[in-house]
């Protein structure tokens, strides 16, 4: 950067809206610099500085500086104190303010969120709040020695840090407000304490409050300003009426620039935003000012120098330097999220790190160091996979321990969103993805056979506390909020004894205790922390923690109390008959206490059924009156039910249908409340009031009945949104052919479309897209989906209608229909099919025969059968030199044979259809073939018969058939052109030794069957054979000796 000579640098900071790093330290030196390097481009030695400005002001160390991201400003100040504001002129830097106190140091700057304010702080005590534009709000000089200061999200609260470690707040009147309790100093670790000096002060390094970066104002009105300029450079073009070419020249193609979307940064309720960081090595995470369980981090034998919050939040980056070495040169960068967990580390051993930013997509950082300043690129370790050709991945979402796990399939462009709570980590292979996430128990409640109760964290099964339960415990549960614990106790091996316990602080205290009861099974309720229903064999009891009340036998094992109703399922006799369960196992047990209000209520005795609920108060009792005093219109006690629930949204509709006049109506709004929803619509048409019941169903979500009451109706709107909320239902329940029908009948193309691809309705949709007009946007839409399906025709025809032949011929490419794309290119006057049919057949020609049998297929899909011919003999040559079984010589012979009569009929079916001889010389005139494909015609069936013949005559040889041997022999001497004399083709058992080629076989045979002179010719022709080595010559002149002295 051209710094002066000894420079030091003490600070970097990056602008996030325009890219700037303000970067400064010794000799009053301030630089400005701006790089070129892409952020998705991490390659070596591709950065470029494309601003390197230096600012002239300071003479003493700059210490601080501080961007206000919202109007562009840069703020420094130096250790003289002198405070200078620095604007953009013309893309230069230039000074704007000056401010210079000439008694302290300045420990801190700093802009509120939206850059209208400053606030400086001096190490005296001193504050200064001031405007942007200069002028002072407040004064005040503050009787504590300061460290840094920082604003609070709102913009009106001060936060300061003292020369001592602690940490206090101001309003924006410079009034105190709220000290802050540093938990972190409070208690520390054995190593610490013992590393601490005596009389040290908790140094603060820094204090800042993580917010959102504003887009700045100024970048936005340009950023408009460029695009209202682009709007105007775009020339409109227009064709004429009766002809098919422009009226003007056609401009060249206006390329949109791509647009930066804004980063997705959700801020979840439970993540810390408050950050102190101390010298020694320790810091404290805060979710606000006033939490009271702050995250404490302390990263050990480490002395912090830096740290910074990463853009969006979710990371701190920390710089220092290992307090075990005397060199400050061994320097690091610890990373850690939010809630204190460290997630990466970075070392470094050449220079001391003096300063960290990051850049605003926190993918990059600047770091100062001596007189250097490093660009590095941070690498996250991101939680994603790949399952085939889906993209899966996963990102933190608004609400508090949710994700969303994306899967992308980026071959059709389809993305499903799967929300987890408490996410940890995935792993994908192949076809298969596992998600692990968090569940909400934090820890086990573990008892002993010997005695004993033990809670134990689930995360790494440390003990946490230990419980005196005398022994044997045969079985134990915790009621509905974790507070009470039931324990069932062994009496000589039977369970014998329940036992209550309560969960006071760190202590397990009995508060009731039922012995001599046979304890088959039990429940806590669901909802009363209090009741707890058990057996004594057949007979169910309840329990409230002080007393136990009998109730009706229950034959069964209780799987439910909720309600004052225990529900039990016989498993015996489920058992009997596994595969044929029915209900008749399932046993509801009402409670005597909802008995008897039952009974009371059936007899209409209302109010001794209230004295009865109030002298044994329960939820399910007070609802039953109150449902009962709805129903029979008795509103003040029905309101007073109410109450005693806590249930405000029963008042507020008890004075709701008290100020309905018409009786009618109010009954229809009792049965809704009952939910009875039949008989309250019955009512509401009878008095002709379909609003209201359709009302009624929109409110409980029943689009199905909605649907019902306003098919018929003339309002077209009421019966679009009707259709819509169907089609919305049946999406959401991935019945897709039912949602297409709703939304064609809503005319939400877009989504039937869609309803239509997720269903494989490809029938539905190929009707669809003839009927849509020609010009219609979603016609390249139901274009793409018909491609991935391998349906060109489909395909081609939605392209053609949108006036793309471009997509049309990219789609029959891509699907192999070479034909199709030559005919779309002759009609459009497009490229050359041909150049790109053998470009491509080029590619996938290669020396494997997988690529060439590719490009077998690829030339007859595309219908040149004679190309594909050649193919197939090219490989049947290639095979035979790599002495491939004579079989599969034989199948390639014979494919390439079997498309060279494809091409002849092909032939012959254009001069059957060529009525008027327009094409018959052309069909006829071989002129135009290659001496390849003329040698290919002539010789068609060659290749195949030549290894016909000789499979032929091995198998005569080995079945013993001589004389057919020889005869089959003879023929093979027309077929030199296709079997190499020297070849190797097969084994023979016994005497015969080897058979070496179709000269042997021809000697061989004829020597067995008597016929010496076919025999001798052959032998002379091994003899000279050039593929023979001099003894290979000699042992066959030898065999002829041998074989003619003996027989001749």
């Amino acid at each position: 950067m051209g710094l002066p000579e000894n420079s030091q640098l003490h600070f970097s900071e990056w602008n996030h809206n325009s890219n700037f790093i303000a970067c400064g330290g010794a000799l009053g030196t301030l630089k400005v610099v701006k790089i070129g390097m892409d952020v998705r481009d991490p390659k070596p030695n591709a950065s470029a500085l494309i601003v390197n400005q230096s600012l002239e002001g300071h003479n003493a160390t700059v210490l601080n500086a501080t961007w206000n991201e919202n109007n562009q400003k840069l703020t420094t100040s130096d250790t003289s104190g002198l405070i200078i504001v620095w604007g953009l002129f013309n893309d230069q830097w230039a000074e704007e303010m000056i401010n210079n106190r000439n008694k302290s140091v300045v420990v801190g700057i700093c802009w509120n969120v939206d850059g209208t304010k400053i606030a400086i702080a001096y190490a005296d005590g001193n504050v200064i709040v001031g405007t942007l534009e200069g002028n002072r709000i407040w004064n005040k000089e503050l009787e504590i020695q300061l460290a840094s200061c920082e604003w609070a999200p709102d913009g009106d609260m001060l936060i300061f840090g003292t020369a001592d470690g602690k940490v206090t707040v101001y309003d924006d009147t410079g009034s105190h407000y709220l000290d802050i309790q540093m938990q972190c100093l409070e208690s520390e670790d054995l190593e610490q304490a013992l590393a601490k000096k005596e009389n040290q002060k908790e140094e603060i390094i820094c204090m800042k409050y993580w917010s959102p970066t504003l887009k700045s104002k100024a970048l936005m009105e340009l950023q408009e300003k460029e695009e209202k300029e682009q709007e105007k450079e775009k020339v409109l073009t227009g064709t004429a009426v009766f002809t098919n070419f422009s009226t003007r020249p056609t401009p060249k193609d206006h390329i949109e620039p791509e647009k930066n979307p804004e980063p997705y940064q959700p801020v979840p309720a439970d993540r810390p935003r408050f950050m102190v960081a101390y010298a020694r090595g320790v810091m404290q995470l805060m979710r606000s000012l006033s939490d009271t369980e702050p995250v404490v981090v302390r990263l050990k034998n480490l002395k912090i120098t830096g740290a910074k919050w990463s853009p969006n939040g979710a990371f701190i980056a920390i710089s220092g330097h290992d307090l075990n070495t005397e060199d400050p040169r061994h320097s690091s960068v610890h990373f850690i999220s939010a809630y204190g967990q460290v997630v990466g580390f970075f070392q470094h051993f050449e220079t001391r790190i003096t300063g960290i930013c990051w850049e605003a997509s926190g993918l990059r950082m600047a770091i100062a160091a001596d007189g250097n300043l490093f660009i590095g690129h941070v690498r996250p370790e991101f939680k994603w996979g790949a399952i085939e050709d889906t993209i899966v991945y996963a990102y933190q979402k608004e609400e508090q321990y949710q994700y969303g796990i994306m899967f992308y399939d980026y071959k059709i462009d389809e993305k499903t969103i799967k929300t987890v709570s408490y996410f940890e980590n995935l792993a994908s292979f192949k076809e298969h993805c596992i998600i692990i996430n968090r569940q909400d128990d934090a820890g086990t409640i573990q008892a002993l056979q010997n005695g004993g109760v033990y809670r134990a964290n689930l995360s790494d099964g440390v003990i946490t506390s230990r419980y005196a339960v005398t022994a044997p415990i045969d079985s134990m549960k915790l009621n509905c909020d974790f507070t009470r614990l039931a324990v069932v106790k062994l009496v000589e091996q039977v369970p014998f004894n329940i036992t209550i316990y309560e969960f006071v602080g760190d202590e397990l205290q009995q508060i009731y205790n039922c012995e001599k009861k046979d304890v088959w099974d039990y429940q806590w309720d669901a909802n009363d922390s209090h009741m707890l229903a058990f057996k004594d064999k057949h007979k169910m009891l309840i329990c409230d923690c002080s007393s136990v009340l009998e109730q009706s036998a229950v034959y069964g094992n209780i799987f439910s109390f909720q309600n004052l109703v225990v529900t039990s399922v016989n498993i015996e006799k489920l058992l009997i008959t596994p595969e044929s369960p029915t209900k008749a196992v399932i046993q509801e047990s009402m409670i005597k206490a909802k008995q008897d209000v039952l009974s009371l209520l059936n007899a209409m005795k209302l109010d001794e059924a209230i004295d009865y609920a109030e002298k044994n108060p329960h939820a399910e009792l007070w609802n039953m009156i109150a449902q009962y005093s709805v129903f029979k219109h008795q509103f003040d006690r029905a309101e007073h039910a109410f109450v005693k629930l806590e249930d405000y949204a029963g008042v507020q509709l008890v004075k709701r249908i008290r100020n309905i006049p018409s009786n009618e109506l109010r009954n229809a709004e009792i049965f809704a409340f009952r939910e009875q929803f039949e008989d309250a619509k019955d009512i509401f048409l009878h008095s002709d009031r379909k609003d209201l019941a359709i009302e009624m169903y929109e409110k409980v979500g029943d689009h199905r009945a909605v649907y019902e009451l306003v098919k018929n109706d003339p309002d077209e709107e009421r019966k679009k949104e009707a259709f819509k909320e169907m089609a919305e239902f049946h999406y959401e329940n991935m019945d897709w052919e039912e949602a297409a029908k709703f939304f064609a009948l809503c005319e939400d193309i877009k989504m039937q479309i869609d309803s239509l691809i997720r269903g494989n309705c490809f029938g539905e949709l190929e009707v669809l897209a003839r009927a849509l007009p020609d010009e219609s946007d979603y016609m390249v839409t139901m274009g793409d989906a018909f491609t991935t399906r391998g349906m060109c025709d489909q395909a081609v025809e939605c392209y053609l209608k949108k006036k793309l032949p471009d997509r049309a011929l990219h789609c029959c490419m891509e699907l192999n229909q070479w034909q199709k794309a030559q005919f779309i290119a002759d009609a459009n006057h497009m490229e050359n099919v041909e150049g790109l049919l053998g470009k491509y057949a080029e590619e996938t020609t290669g020396a494997s025969d997988e690529k060439s049998v590719a490009t077998l297929g690829l030339y007859m899909r595309a219908g040149r059968h004679l190309d594909a011919a050649k193919i197939a003999f090219d490989i049947a040559n290639d095979r035979r030199e790599k002495m491939m079984p004579i079989d599969d010589l034989k199948q390639c012979y014979v494919l390439g044979a079997l498309l060279v009569e494809e091409h002849r009929q092909s032939i012959r079916e254009l001069k059957r259809i060529d009525k008027y001889n327009m094409v018959e010389n052309t069909l006829d005139d071989e002129s135009g073939l290659t001496a390849e494909q003329t040698r290919i015609l002539e010789n068609t069936w060659k290749g195949a018969e030549a290894f016909h013949y000789m499979m032929l005559a091995q198998k005569h040889l080995l079945t013993n058939r001589i004389e057919d041997a020889l005869q089959t022999c003879v023929i093979l001497s027309d077929y030199e052109e296709y079997l190499d004399p020297a070849e190797i083709y097969k084994m023979i058992g016994g005497d015969m030794k080897k058979i070496e080629n179709k000269d042997f076989l021809l000697a061989l045979a004829a020597a067995n069957v008597g016929q010496f002179g076919i025999c001798s010719r052959a032998m002379m022709r091994l003899e000279v054979l050039d593929t023979l080595d001099e003894a290979e010559r000699e042992e066959m002149k030898d065999l002829s000796f041998e074989l003619f002295s003996q027989y001749v």
